[in-house]
């Protein structure tokens, strides 16, 4: 006797069942930025391995893009009751720097034999707009009372959504090499005392804004700096 491995048989009238799901994030009305983590529960009576097609539209759905994305999105497991699945949309290489809120998803899944309806959230929106470069930095040295190094100023940031600032410091006059010195996001002030500059050199100073989506402005103007002697 030879004896098959396990095969499967969709049901007994020998039709096939079209898996079908539902979008779980994004939600409807919420705001992301960046790498989004997206979720959605496949649904299939016959438990077929499935593909997952998804699609973005930035104008209510008039036209179609494919995002870039990370995570498997095909020979996906299902179930009868459904299985959760996700991937991450990286936001930023298919929208960078820019601020929708019109943003739809769809996601249309596939089995060997049909497809089932697709899925569509309503609006949400992306938001990778960068604050604008910080303007009025200033440094100088401060040689006066017990904590001495230098001492930098800043005007507050243009943008509305603006949270919080990030001190970087160099040698030389490119931002790509500079170091951050602020240990954490300065929400509180518009100055910062560099107590752990070394004395005798000039440094260069960036300030850098964050806004509440953690979007990073470009490096402020650059401001050298005379270290105390």
């Amino acid at each position: 006797t030879d004896t098959s491995g396990y095969f499967g048989v969709d049901n007994s009238t020998g039709a096939n069942d079209r898996p079908y799901d539902t979008i779980v994030l994004p939600a409807d009305g919420e705001t992301y930025a960046a790498d989004v983590t997206c979720s959605f529960v496949i649904f299939d009576a016959d438990s077929d391995y499935c593909t997952a097609v998804v699609q973005y539209s930035i104008n209510a759905g008039a036209t179609w893009q494919t995002p870039t994305t990370t995570g498997s999105l095909s020979n996906l497991t299902t179930s009868p009751q459904g299985l959760t699945k996700t991937f991450v949309w990286l936001t930023r290489a298919d929208l960078p720097d820019t601020d929708i809120s019109t943003i739809r998803m769809r996601i249309t899944v596939y089995d060997a034999g049909d497809s089932g309806p697709a899925d569509t959230t309503q609006n949400f929106r992306i938001d990778n707009q960068r604050p604008a470069i910080l303007t009025g930095v200033r440094a100088a040295a401060d040689l006066t009372g017990p904590d001495t190094g230098v001492y930098l100023t800043w005007s507050s940031s243009s943008a509305a959504d603006s949270f919080g600032y990030y001190i970087y410091r160099s040698s030389t006059t490119d931002s790509r090499v500079s170091s951050r010195i602020s240990s954490i996001m300065i929400t509180d002030t518009f100055s910062y005392l560099d107590t752990t500059a070394v004395r005798g050199d000039s440094q260069i100073y960036y300030v850098v804004v964050s806004d509440k989506m953690g979007n990073l402005s470009d490096s402020s103007a650059l401001w050298s700096g005379p270290n105390p002697t």
